[in-house]
């Protein structure tokens, strides 16, 4: 990129003024005023419903990519930092873009083989850049590591509102919901409880490193004014992906009738 260029991209990005603690956040239904007890007879048994007030929110820069926006995402795109991310609707820069380096984390590569230089960080030329290193690992590595463990983690909540169960697992899970059907209508009468599980397989991660100021990302001609066009101010900060994890993701649903207030332990 040009020296002028540069200088005024880096200025202008480092000079937006915004909170970068509230950028992605994710904030629940706000609710003022929490609905009295409230019972109903079952049978033999008279069910008394109690609802409390709880504040939730989700800061969490880990975005979950499903099925409908993968094409917009991947290592190094350049994205505006906004609620629409958050809601899994990446707002995608369309520039011309710079190089820049990726890593991946399969075990075993040395000798800088684990790295790759993607001169034009356009969509198609970093997915090939990332398919080189997985092929280059089956090539050289795999024999010497046949049974890669992959990362795990367990996540669980009970289920009682949909931007509960959103700000907890991130907005991806609205449409997982779908499939998954929780009951919320249920819940909230009482008359049933039920927990939602997400069970995360990741196999390796690939890594961009990170640049030594904002304007690397940007092709040699791009301008601060085209920034502005686009839509990149105080309210839409630019950001990077800076890391894609690649596996897979699995949601259970447990649902239960039971009144007991020890479900969740069980």
């Amino acid at each position: 990129i040009e020296k002028k260029h540069a200088d005024e991209i880096d200025k202008y990005i480092q000079g937006l003024d915004y909170n970068k603690n509230n950028v992605l956040v994710y904030h629940g239904d706000a609710v003022t005023n929490v609905p009295p007890r409230k019972g109903y007879k079952d049978g033999n048994e008279y069910i008394v419903v109690e609802k409390k007030k709880k504040s939730i929110n989700q800061n969490n820069a880990d975005i979950q990519v499903v099925n409908a926006i993968s094409s917009l995402t991947y290592p190094g795109a350049l994205v505006k930092a906004n609620s629409e991310l958050v809601e899994n609707q990446p707002d995608v820069l369309p520039v011309k873009r710079d190089s820049l380096t990726l890593s991946i984390d399969l075990p075993g590569m040395t000798n800088q083989d684990n790295k790759i230089v993607v001169k034009n960080a356009t969509k198609s030329n970093v997915n090939n850049a990332v398919n080189t290193l997985v092929e280059r690992w089956n090539e050289k590595y795999a024999q010497a590591y046949p049974n890669v463990s992959a990362k795990i983690d367990y996540d669980d909540e009970m289920a009682y509102s949909e931007s509960q169960l959103i700000a907890k697992f991130g907005t991806a899970f609205k449409a997982v919901n779908n499939s998954l059907n929780v009951n919320f209508g249920a819940i909230s009468e009482g008359k049933m409880q039920e927990e939602v599980i997400s069970f995360k397989q990741i196999y390796y991660n690939v890594n961009v490193n990170e640049p030594t100021r904002p304007s690397r990302f940007f092709g040699k001609a791009v301008t601060k004014e085209q920034l502005q066009a686009l839509g990149v101010n105080a309210e839409n900060p630019p950001a990077y992906i800076s890391s894609v994890a690649y596996g897979r993701q699995v949601y259970l649903k447990l649902s239960t009738n039971s009144h007991s207030t020890k479900v969740k332990a069980a």
